[in-house]
């Protein structure tokens, strides 16, 4: 429980490896220590008056690795802060974030140059969505074309609590997504999706796009990797099917 006042966003987790385990089992998720990030807020300085002069926040990490078998462990910790005249820097922290900072997706909003499009395709069983296929749509915006790499895109589908996504391969696209005359070049991923529950909301569905440039296995320096989220696009209603609906460009 965080003190009066506070907030905390997140976690942001770093860009996912796609990796295959024995038996042509394909995972997604860490071989190598990573950070997660959380963001804190902190309160108002009159409720900042009322919790006084030290401040513990409490931390409970519940975690799973998996080789041959997953094993579940939960540990806890809390963090100390102290309010001051002025803001401290910690040293360790600050270049621990630095080694970090191009390793986090950016939002589909922050992503500058590209453009979006989402639709969601249901297939009718018995008057209620239990299966469909989402398909992702992105390209450079106007004469922007930079920069010439990636070569490659890799795609992570997840945000689905019930259900199976299926791994999907990024293939060029080209087409008038805007219906304008102009031509598009750009990608395009579908994902399958089945066993939805009763509860299944289009809007929960996301993926995370990775650019590999070369023979680069994950973001580098000045491509970050793009989150793209269905929310966006349901925030009016759920897509009918074969429509399209587009989110704003990224700047």
């Amino acid at each position: 429980d965080l003190p009066e006042g506070w907030k905390v966003s997140g976690p942001e987790f770093p860009v996912p490896e796609r990796m295959v385990e024995p038996g042509d089992l394909v995972s997604i998720g860490y071989k190598k220590p990573f950070l997660l990030r959380f963001r804190l807020h902190p309160a108002s300085s009159v409720e900042a008056e009322e919790i006084g002069t030290k401040l513990e926040i409490p931390l409970v990490v519940i975690w799973q690795v998996c080789k041959t078998t997953c094993i579940y462990g939960e540990s806890r910790a809390s963090l100390q802060l102290s309010r001051g005249d002025k803001p401290t820097v910690d040293k360790g922290g600050s270049a621990m974030l630095a080694r970090w900072k191009d390793r986090y997706p950016v939002e589909a909003s922050a992503a500058r140059g590209f453009r979006f499009q989402l639709s969601w395709f249901p297939d009718a069983h018995a008057g209620r969505v239990r299966s469909g296929t989402w398909v992702v749509r992105w390209y450079r915006e106007g004469s922007d074309r930079r920069p010439a790499v990636p070569v490659q895109w890799l795609a992570f589908p997840h945000g689905l609590e019930a259900g199976i996504v299926q791994e999907a391969e990024v293939r060029s696209w080209v087409g008038d997504s805007d219906g304008t005359a102009e031509v598009h070049r750009g990608w395009q991923v579908s994902f399958s999706v089945a066993d939805l529950g009763s509860g299944f909301q289009y809007g929960a569905l996301g993926a995370t796009l990775v650019p590999a440039p070369g023979k680069a296995k994950g973001p580098v320096p000045g491509m970050p990797a793009i989150i793209v989220r269905a929310v966006q696009a349901a925030r009016s209603g759920s897509p009918e099917p074969g429509s399209g609906n587009k989110k704003g460009s990224g700047r």
